[in-house]
């Protein structure tokens, strides 16, 4: 849910961008993001087990646990679980998330670690005639600064002006 507004809010995807301007997935990718979303999707993800109380070495483990399969998710491996592809998410699967065509709307493969929230709520994308997308990144990612510095700063100078490129109509894969 949280990755999903990252995507359709624009001001929190002025700040995912940077982590989709990978123009090829490996493992350091899972690494590549702006601090704010850190803050913004930490602070969704973890406050509200702190508010139930949650023992600390759950959510340690949660966080270990989501980041090695982010890692895995990012490597480029063509790695499918078979059956268990309703139910986690998987390098073949997650690549397509990356695809710079947005199939239904604001994009496809949200779930982290799970792959059966995208298979409930529509928005899982798994051709299986495709296995890589033809390009990844966004529409505008030619012209996304290239230096770290203006890319932290880009969300803030942007503010004004955040490109809309998520709101509008997507450009189905014509295959």
């Amino acid at each position: 849910m949280i990755h999903n507004l990252l995507h359709k809010v624009s001001f929190l995807w002025a700040f995912h961008k940077l982590h989709h301007s990978i123009e090829a997935l490996d493992w350091i990718g899972n690494f590549r993001f702006h601090w704010m979303e850190v803050i913004v999707y930490r602070t969704l993800n973890y406050l509200p087990l702190v508010a139930l109380r949650v023992d600390g070495q759950v959510t340690l483990w949660m966080a270990i646990v989501a980041t090695l399969i982010g890692d895995l998710n990012h490597s480029n491996l063509r790695i499918s679980w078979g059956s268990l592809r309703y139910l986690i998410n998987s390098p073949r699967m997650h690549v397509l998330h990356h695809d710079m065509v947005l199939h239904g709307g604001h994009g496809q493969n949200f779930g982290v670690i799970f792959s059966v929230w995208d298979w409930l709520f529509g928005t899982a994308y798994r051709p299986e005639e495709q296995e890589q997308p033809d390009k990844l990144g966004f529409e505008d990612v030619d012209t996304y600064p290239r230096s770290i510095v203006e890319r932290f700063a880009y969300p803030f100078w942007k503010s004004g002006r955040i490109h809309q490129e998520h709101t509008k109509i997507p450009r189905e894969s014509k295959k």
